[in-house]
């Protein structure tokens, strides 16, 4: 088991790829009035938040403007984090609401945004609207560029499904696997997908098993060269080199 263990980290190590990649974000996504999956800030799949500060905030409220008479209802969500500098960013911003004047005029109006406070792309429509953009992000993971600040970026999508249903989805993140600079990328290519590689401390528990057993196999060898049974000595020397490809792939 620990020989095969071995070797499907070598395969994995052999996989990665110095250049642009990505990390998708599986069911990284939050609804208003749905709920069901978080959104969460851990953007490359070390299980560390990147973002700090973060959170999700949600708006369910009416209300009436004093004097004029007019109403006005509010279903809004938003994901926002401290930027170095600029706490309480926008990620992500959608809402919709709805607006009755005291002469009976009736506005409805869905609206999403990204990266709003970083003149970011925003849309705003009479209809369930859907935006998708890059987010520029800082980040910082031991297995990416040897755990230096990298920058990158974050394909976030918001949209509405209707006028109560609000959705913020997190949906791949975008990086340079060779620098820690940002890389051009384009949101319609796919890139490909990032493969961490094996820890230094993985790799030093592999070796030190299979040097174990190998040394272990070439007593049984001898032992059995001595009793002279050669049929035995010629399958544990089989294993014996097995064993030794496997350290080699390490």
């Amino acid at each position: 088991m620990a020989g095969s263990a071995a070797a499907a980290s070598a395969a994995a190590t052999s996989a990665s790829v110095a250049g642009t990649v990505q990390v998708s974000l599986s069911a990284n996504q939050f609804s208003l009035n749905i709920g069901g999956t978080s959104l969460s800030p851990d953007i490359t799949g070390d299980g560390v938040s990147d973002f700090p500060g973060f959170d999700v905030g949600t708006i369910k409220k009416s209300f009436q403007s004093t004097g004029s008479g007019d109403f006005t209802s509010m279903y809004r969500l938003n994901a926002v984090f401290d930027a170095p500098g600029k706490p309480g960013t926008f990620i992500a911003d959608v809402l919709f609401t709805f607006r009755s004047t005291s002469h009976g005029a009736k506005n409805y109006s869905y609206f999403a945004s990204i990266g709003k406070f970083a003149s970011g792309p925003s849309s705003q429509t009479n209809s369930p609207t859907s935006l998708t953009a890059f987010v520029p992000v800082t980040f910082s993971d031991a297995r990416i560029n040897s755990g230096a600040s990298s920058n990158g970026l974050l394909e976030v999508r918001a949209f509405n499904s209707s006028k109560l249903v609000h959705t913020i989805q997190f949906i791949r993140t975008v990086f340079d696997n060779a620098t820690t600079a940002a890389p051009t990328a384009d949101l319609g290519t796919n890139y490909p997908e990032f493969i961490a590689p094996v820890s230094s401390v993985s790799n030093t528990v592999a070796t030190s098993q299979l040097s174990r057993k190998i040394k272990k196999l070439k007593a049984k060898i001898k032992k059995a060269k001595k009793a002279g049974n050669t049929t035995k000595a010629s399958k544990l020397n089989n294993k014996l080199k097995k064993l030794k490809k496997q350290l080699k792939a390490l």
